[in-house]
């Protein structure tokens, strides 16, 4: 069907053309009376036009006299908007190909019309840099003023400090002029039928990432069945039909968010190549946040929700000691920020600190990185750190395109860094132009959900991007290099393995023992710490901006309100844990272990075999129920790191330390660290502190354990260039080049404790979820893009626009559609539990309170949420005593592969009931019916006791709570693996729960059903409590005989448990010796016991002590 006509309507479309060139320009023109364009012949429709055309055999010359070549001039004025030319006949098949792939470019063409008509003639517009009229240039100095003072005891204080203090200090107090807030949007099911299943179909294309065109296959689908058979759909008049674009704008309107359409500026760079910038309304961007009741749901639980200001006063919070770090609010850069933007005396509820996060890093969608842009995401930051995982949280306010491309590869290669560096934050000045705007009016209206007008002041809490961007942002020197490698501080290369460090981070009480602005430059001065002081400098003084390695650049984060003033965007971009540790510190960690084996292709032999094992030391850790385990590569070996995701690498790494412990591991690598007189358990000993260090500073911690950290750490480095050296080099022909540990992010670890306390954990600052976030932002709508390079951005702008449009109007209709169309989210895979969930009750006491008490006896199946995998399986017995075993699987697919149940299941089953009937003279019965079940879900986790599962057994670990029987006291644990779950669908069954945990006998249980779920677990030789791994992180033990096999409830399991069997050589494992590797999020508690063994390495008696069972 015509595109003309996808509206339903009988005529063609009326646009308003784009500067609309004469009829003798373009010949072909169609106007609303339809004309041939060979004969000149007038039609009163399309249809009547296109038939006449396919047999028109008359030529006009006026088209043929074009310059251009008919198909071309088509071509042209297709994209002009002019002419319709899907059914032109004598068009050749590369064009008519090209244009009818989705979208066409009559549809860019019309939205680009319906843009433009949106934006007035605002959008396109080329951005003028030359004037500097009411522009804020923070190095600005007046002739006739002298130097400005904030004491008058005090040295001259930098300029740019002293003018953004003035700019901050007017802005604070400022009061948008004539601006209301807007009502708040309350839907009250105003949309029609029609209109609700318009909306609810453009959801269901968005779950599915499909765009226009499924959308209107589905409704040109719908519509032709429905006027085949009334029956199938019910028919409707064909003007009542809703495309895409008409359901997009229809939605946009009646839900208010014409305004988040982006605004698209031209920007021209040093070599006058033009580049598009699209720029989001900040304030409506944020409001579409705010008034989303999921999101506004996280907001961080230290701040009063009526005021979003912290609850503790800023001396209570920072003298406390035992205070948690945990949220951005806990770092003391959140009240100084509100100090620095927020008025003091106003009503704190109708005017609130609004504190933003921004995050710019580059993604790309395709494998050249032509189709690159850099996201520039917003978030506010009262939202916790749960919810700052969610992409809802966060909104684009501009799409940076990738600046380098048109140039060449001789213009990417050529000596221009500064002059590109220019260019960036002449494109940031634009992306960035919205907040600037709105900050400068004072701020932005928004009303609250008691209908009170609330006046939010903006300003930049901090920002979050890799070390690459982040040195764009600052204007330090982006190359390896340079003097100074970090941005933060004044080190040189050669100072870095020096400890402790030359640079030290400022604590709030550095700050408050200043008695002057003068005295806290001079602090940061002292501390080793670049400062605004030094970025002043940087303009007069050429060789000291060298010696700092800064570019003195206009740089267009200055023009932020930022929270920092003493050290304005440098100290407002710390190091992220996700490329400080993903893709730096554990990736030559493993490329020390390489080289220690030998340089680049030595000892080959060697390490094919490390490499050989990397299937199943991957195979063991992932079947397991503790799944807070970062992913294994599924490609290459242990030392082959290229092309991996930081989390890939993360898991290689622990997979490397898993291997180094086991019998075979020890037996390959120990030798090559004695040749270079390293002491392999050191090594192994620093691995793990390594791994404990980064959980640490992700996870909340007090504040006396972080001050402690910073000398933990500078320890931990110590023990890194000890136990794995990385030997500084050049790159020949016969071994790679390398600097050692002289690299930045090496030397940033020793900055990231006190960091923490200034802008809490390091979870807050993490961008793993930003670059999550690229998926819905980047990589998926670029699939229903033109994929060119100079409108990528634009486009990619456009169809994030659409998308927030679609989640939040369906967000309103949802509960008047067909079924909830949100996105799924799983259960969670990491299921969080402290120590206390695991050894509860597992002290040696002699009494057990009552909490306790009620605690062992209840072993009903309220913690078990769902069973799954179930197989009917009878017992039969014969006069011996000896059981045959009958089966079948519910699933018909598992009956097909004849898949049988554990052999342990059944047998454990039969010798139970032989035992406990002889014990008692009972007569054993001649059939035991059971359900098995392969998994079940207790208290949130996952079990799996699969005997056929992913190729092969999966039966997984468990930490098991022996209960209070008759007999026994109960209470204490060990480790298990789960053979098998089950329940009995007899009568008067002694089960364990009858005899063992009751006072029944053997007349009683006769007429009772016991619906109990039981476990069947294969134990430890000895018990186990979860405080002791938290002091070893691997712990090694042997386990029973499969005769000693035990029938517990399935509530007695506590929690899942990482194990994996010894490697005893290559493609055999231990089928009794096995060792537990602490999870990931227990990893902090090691590097906890660390500190306390820091202080006295008598406090913690098992230090090295590996509980060695085997």
């Amino acid at each position: 069907m015509s595109m003309l006509y996808r509206s339903g309507r009988s005529g063609p479309r009326k646009r308003k053309p784009l500067d609309q060139p004469s009829r003798r320009s373009f010949p072909h023109q169609v106007s609303n009376s339809c004309q041939c364009y060979k004969c000149g012949l007038t039609f009163l429709s399309h249809q009547q036009m296109n038939m006449h055309v396919a047999k028109c055999k008359e030529i006009n010359t006026e088209a043929y006299d074009s310059t251009l070549t008919y198909t071309q001039g088509e071509l042209k004025n297709a994209v002009q908007g002019y002419s319709h030319i899907h059914n032109n006949v004598e068009m050749g098949d590369a064009y008519r190909n090209q244009l009818h792939n989705q979208p066409s470019m009559l549809d860019m063409a019309i939205d680009w019309q319906a843009y433009n008509e949106a934006n007035a003639n605002d959008a396109g517009t080329e951005v003028d840099f030359e004037s500097n009229e009411d522009t804020f240039d923070p190095m600005y100095v007046c002739k006739d003023q002298q130097p400005f003072n904030a004491q008058s005891n005090t040295s001259d204080l930098p300029i740019k400090y002293v003018n953004k203090l003035k700019r901050y200090q007017e802005y604070r107090d400022k009061v948008p002029p004539g601006l209301t807030s807007r009502q708040r949007f309350i839907y009250k099911n105003t949309l029609s039928t029609q209109a609700t299943a318009y909306v609810e179909l453009l959801k269901i294309c968005s779950k599915h990432d499909v765009g226009m065109a499924m959308f209107d296959d589905i409704e040109h689908w719908a519509y032709t069945h429905s006027m085949r058979d009334t029956k199938v759909f019910q028919a409707c008049d064909r003007t009542q039909r809703w495309s895409y674009k008409k359901t997009i704008k229809y939605a946009k309107d009646v839900f208010g968010f014409n305004q988040l359409n982006p605004k698209v500026i031209d920007v021209t760079l040093h070599d006058g190549r033009v580049v598009s910038v699209p720029v989001v309304d900040f304030a409506e961007a944020m409001l579409s946040i705010l008034d989303d009741p999921k999101v506004m749901a996280s907001i961080m639980s230290g701040l009063d929700p009526d005021t979003w200001r912290p609850r503790v006063s800023e001396t209570d919070h920072e003298l406390d000691e035992e205070a948690i770090i945990h949220d951005k609010d806990s770092g003391y850069l959140y009240r100084q920020g509100i100090k620095l933007h927020c008025p003091e005396d106003c009503d704190p509820v109708l005017v609130r600190p609004f504190p933003v996060l921004i995050h710019i890093d580059k993604s790309h969608s395709d494998l050249f990185g032509n189709l690159s842009v850099a996201p520039v995401q917003c978030m506010p930051a009262m939202i916790d750190i749960d919810g700052q995982q969610k992409v809802d949280a966060w909104r684009q306010i501009a799409t940076i395109p990738n600046l380098s491309s048109g140039k060449g590869k001789d213009g990417k290669t050529s000596k221009s860094g500064l002059r590109n560096l220019e260019d960036y934050h002449k494109v940031m000045n634009v992306a960035l132009s919205s907040f600037v705007e709105c900050y400068e009016k004072g701020g932005f209206y928004w009303t609250d959900e008691e209908g009170r007008a609330v006046l939010l002041k903006p300003y930049v809490h901090y920002f979050i991007g890799d070390i690459a961007g982040v040195n764009e942002m600052v204007g330090h020197y982006n190359n390896c290099s340079a003097q100074c490698l970090i941005k933060d501080c004044k080190c040189k290369q050669e100072d870095y393995t020096l400890f402790p460090p030359k640079c030290s981070q400022v604590t709030w009480a550095d700050i408050q023992a200043c008695d002057t602005a003068g005295d806290v430059f001079e602090l940061y001065k002292n501390k080793g710490l670049v400062s605004e002081k030094d970025m002043s400098e940087i303009f007069g003084d050429p060789d000291f901006a060298q010696s700092i390695s800064k570019h003195p650049i206009d740089n267009a984060f200055d023009r932020l309100p930022l929270s920092d003033a003493y050290q304005g965007i440098i100290g407002m971009t710390p190091q992220e844990m996700l490329h400080l540790m993903g893709c730096g510190i554990f990736k030559y960690l493993i490329f020390g272990v390489k080289d220690i084996i030998g340089l680049k292709n030595k000892k080959s032999k060697v390490k094919g075999l490390i490499n050989d094992l990397f299937p199943d030391i991957k195979n063991h850790l992932s079947k397991n129920a503790e799944r807070d385990v970062s992913p294994m590569s599924n490609r290459n070996g242990f030392f082959n790191v290229t092309s991996l995701t930081n989390e890939e690498i993360r898991g290689n790494f622990l997979g490397l330390l898993v291997l180094m412990h086991t019998t075979y591991g020890r037996e390959l690598l120990e030798p090559f660290f004695l040749a270079k007189e390293i002491d392999y358990d050191e090594m192994l000993e620093t691995c793990k502190l390594v791994l404990a260090w980064e959980r640490f500073h992700l996870d909340p911690q007090k504040r006396k354990d972080l001050v402690k950290a910073e000398k933990a750490t500078w320890d931990l480095q110590q023990r890194m260039m000890r136990d794995i050296p990385r030997e500084a080099r050049e790159k020949t022909d016969k071994i790679d080049g390398s600097k050692g540990w002289i690299i930045a992010k090496f030397h940033a670890m020793s900055l990231i404790s006190k960091l923490n306390l200034k802008l809490g954990c390091s979870k807050c600052f993490d961008s793993s979820a930003n670059e999550k976030n690229h998926k819905s932002f980047v990589k998926k709508p670029a699939a229903r893009t033109q994929r060119i390079g100079s409108r990528f951005s634009s486009q990619l702008a456009k169809c994030d626009f659409n998308r927030i449009v679609i989640e939040r109007s369906y967000d309103h209709i949802k509960k008047f559609t067909s079924k909830d169309h949100s996105s799924v989210i799983g259960k969670t895979a990491n299921v969080i539990l402290g120590t206390d969930d695991y050894d509860e009750g597992s002290e040696d006491e002699e009494e057990v309170d009552d909490e306790d008490e009620v605690i062992l006896r209840n072993i009903g199946d309220s913690n078990i949420d769902s069973v799954s995998g179930q197989c009917s399986i009878v017992i039969n017995f014969d006069c011996r005593k000896r059981s045959r075993v009958t089966y079948r699987w519910k699933s018909i697919l598992r009956r097909m592969l004849c898949v049988s149940p554990c052999l342990h299941l059944h047998s454990t089953i039969g010798s139970y009931a032989i035992r406990e009937h002889s014990k008692r003279n009972i007569p054993l019965p001649e059939k035991i019916h059971i359900e098995s079940y392969t998994q079940a879900t207790v208290r949130g986790v996952l079990y799996r006791a699969n005997p056929y599962w992913k190729g092969g057994e999966w039966y997984d670990w468990a930490v098991v709570r022996f209960p209070e029987t008759v007999d026994t006291k109960g209470g204490k644990t060990c480790l298990a693996r789960i053979m098998g779950f089950f329940r009995y669908t007899d009568i008067g069954m002694l089960t364990f729960k009858h005899l063992e945990m009751s006072e029944y006998n053997s007349a009683n249980v006769s007429q009772m059903r016991d619906d109990t779920l039981y476990a069947v677990l294969h134990c430890q030789t000895s018990y186990f409590k979860h405080e002791a791994l938290e002091k070893t992180f691997f712990r090694k033990f042997t386990m029973t005989e499969h005769s000693q096999i035990y029938i517990l409830p399935a509530v007695c399991i506590r929690g899942p448990m990482l194990v994996v069997p010894d490697i005893l050589d290559s493609g055999e494992a231990s089928q009794k010796n096995y060792m537990t590797v602490l999870s990931r999020h227990h990893m902090g508690s090691y590097f906890k016991n660390h500190l306390v063994w820091l202080e006295n390495p008598k406090s913690v008696s098992v230090k090295y002590e590996y509980y060695d069972d085997w």
